[in-house]
């Protein structure tokens, strides 16, 4: 079993977002930097997430995963990503 020292602070993330977007719709999004989005072009993903709504967020390791209403998640990787801004 591998222990990720960044655990908990995961989950109080996850849990913070959960509190602020759980069932909110995405209205738009922008990329900045087109590394950030894996195996997608930014159009495809900016497309694919609009108008979805965040139905919960969670964490999975190194990861915190916005679940969407559809099926899908964003997943974001927060020591890569450094701050979430929210507009």
């Amino acid at each position: 079993m591998q222990i990720l020292p960044e655990l908990p602070e995961l989950e109080a993330i996850a849990t913070r977002l959960s509190e602020r977007f759980n069932g909110k719709r995405i209205e738009s999004a922008d990329v900045h930097d087109a590394l950030v989005i894996h195996g997608m072009t930014p159009d495809r993903f900016i497309s694919g997430i609009t108008d979805k709504v965040i139905s919960s967020c969670t964490n999975d390791g190194k990861f915190v995963l916005l679940n969407l209403s559809t099926g899908g998640s964003i997943v974001i990787n927060p020591m890569l990503a450094g701050r979430f801004r929210v507009a």
